[in-house]
């Protein structure tokens, strides 16, 4: 189950409301004051009052773990029934019911060292994560609802990425950068971007900004924040956005076509686009060989 909510792609990030019933239950847990079947039957009262007022939800199981890995989190995870088959005591098979442990109809998980240290202002990262899609948009609010989520700090991870794709190309174009310049520095973005994707770690707005301005990171910062921008660091990347720092892809019914940015750029480009014309002066082996035998050559 943890290994799944590692691998979801469509996470979104925010913090608590204040005040929230969640919030004040989980922290009188952490210190103490209540204990774990409290603080559950508390919280399932609440999770049962924002499902009641929400049209078609259908309820479900829910599960809470609490784990260590690097630093201590609190998963929450509703579980479904799902139809199976099993063996009776004849050895016949039957219909039965089970809970459906591939699928994650809605997760959400807390990181506490990062919450507390956002409560003392030592930090600026979002502390919770929870799945998103619109497959989940009926049980994503009334959980959110019930985590006590607040709606102003939300930050979707594919938007940020967008976001911070474009403030390297707003900030190189506002600088005069060189073309060669933007295209090292949004490659090494990208590079540091999939080393904290595969460590399943927020990136660090901080070293995005050394690698852009190693003499003056306080100026990328101060633009990336900016109203028209809005880039938050502390936030998870998306891998598929990433890619597309660097690779400039589309399809149609008849072709797929992907193309690496270096291949338009520089004094002799492999790739040309211009009065809405595609001409590839160099084209792959593998394809040439294969357009060769179509034409019969």
């Amino acid at each position: 189950m943890l290994k799944s909510y590692r691998k979801e792609a469509n996470l979104a990030y925010g913090d608590f409301k204040d005040p929230h019933i969640f919030p004040e239950k989980l922290n009188e847990f952490l210190t103490k004051t209540i204990d774990f079947v409290a603080f559950s039957h508390r919280t399932l009262e609440e999770l049962r009052d924002r499902m009641e007022a929400q049209l078609f939800s259908t309820g479900g199981y829910l599960l809470f773990i609490r784990y260590h890995d690097h630093s201590e989190f609190l998963l929450v995870v509703m579980l479904k029934e799902a139809a199976a088959l099993s063996f009776d005591k004849n050895l016949e098979l039957k219909d039965v019911e089970r809970l459906d442990l591939d699928k994650l109809h809605f997760a959400a998980r807390i990181n506490f060292a990062t919450w507390r240290a956002k409560s003392a202002n030592a930090e600026k990262k979002h502390y919770i994560s929870f799945l998103k899609g619109t497959s989940r948009l009926v049980v994503t609010e009334y959980f959110k609802n019930f985590l006590g989520i607040d709606d102003s700090s939300y930050v979707d991870q594919k938007e940020n990425t967008r976001a911070l794709k474009e403030a390297i190309r707003t900030y190189s174009k506002k600088n005069d950068w060189t073309p060669d310049r933007e295209h090292n520095a949004r490659s090494a973005v990208r590079d540091y971007g999939y080393k904290k994707v595969e460590a399943s770690e927020p990136f660090d707005l901080n070293v995005v900004a050394r690698i852009m301005e190693p003499e003056n990171p306080d100026a990328f910062i101060e633009f990336a924040q900016s109203k028209d921008i809005k880039l938050q660091g502390g936030v998870n990347l998306s891998k598929n956005e990433l890619m597309r720092f660097t690779r400039l892809a589309g399809k149609n019914d008849l072709m797929s076509i992907r193309i690496e940015q270096e291949a338009l750029e520089g004094d002799r480009p492999k790739a040309t686009w211009q009065n809405g014309i595609l001409t590839i002066r160099e084209v792959p082996k593998q394809l040439k060989k294969l357009l060769n035998e179509y034409n019969g050559e």
